[in-house]
This record gives C-alpha cells, structure tokens and sequence, in this order.
C-alpha cells in the first residue's frame, strides 16, 4: 500500500474525527459548470432537433445553466453560507503549455495550464489563474 504520497491508515484503525460545532453532516457542493460550442453536434434532450444549425431545443438546456442557472445557484449559496468547489470542463482553459525542466532535482515535464475563471470555488481570483504541474520523464 506505500506509495509515497502520504501514510497509509486502515480507516478502521483512525482516531474519531468530529465536525465543527457538533454537526453531524457535511455537504459538498460541486456545480459542473461547461463551457461548448452553440454550433457543434452535443449531448441532446430529443434526437428530433439534433440536425438544425442552430439546435435551439437541445442548446438552450445547456445554456439555461450558464447564463441563469449558476448565477442562482451561488446567491442561494451565498445567502446560506456555503463556499462550492466548481467542476470545469477543459474548454475553459485558455491555454496549455508544455515544456522540460528541473523540478527537485528531477528532469521533468512542466506542463502549465491558464484558464479564466477560478478552478476551484466561486469565490476567488476575478483575473486569469495559472496551474503548473510536473511529471518526471521516463526514457
């Protein structure tokens, strides 16, 4: 089980671990939230209108989300207290770049992705934000 990324621990074998305030239940709120193309063949609610340019039926359920429906949902978030965890489609990225590097020592792969909106959380960075990750090249 050692991988080298943390310490195992059996769950059966963990300390008691308690919520703050005594609450018994935790939730969290994860919104996928996609960016797509009007004019590109997606998923569809009816294969009856899948064949127009523009699918108005099958387009509009998208974007009912992203224009109206996201907007709601963090207002009703906001009013209750909540901080969401946002799942983004890789269509929000801007851009992606690799390139090779020494990462601790290690010849790597840095690999850097900009996207426009904050990845995780609603409440967050207004200006593009930035991700780097490295992966080690195995020859």
């Amino acid at each position: 089980m050692e991988h080298g990324r943390f310490e195992y621990s059996a769950i059966a074998k963990r300390p008691k671990w308690e919520l703050p305030g005594g609450a018994r239940v935790a939730v969290w709120v994860t919104p996928n939230i996609e960016h797509f193309h009007y004019d590109k063949p997606a998923m569809s609610l009816t294969p009856m209108t899948a064949g127009l340019r523009p699918d108005v039926l099958n387009y509009a359920w998208r974007d009912y989300g992203v224009r109206v429906g996201v907007w709601r949902l963090m207002e009703a978030l906001e009013r209750q207290g909540f901080v969401a965890t946002a799942a983004l489609n890789s269509d929000f990225a801007r851009d992606v770049g690799t390139s090779e590097s020494t990462f601790q020592g290690i010849r790597t792969l840095e690999v850097t992705v900009r996207a426009p909106l904050p990845v995780i959380g609603f409440i967050g960075p207004r200006a593009l934000l930035e991700v780097k990750g490295h992966a080690a090249i195995q020859r």
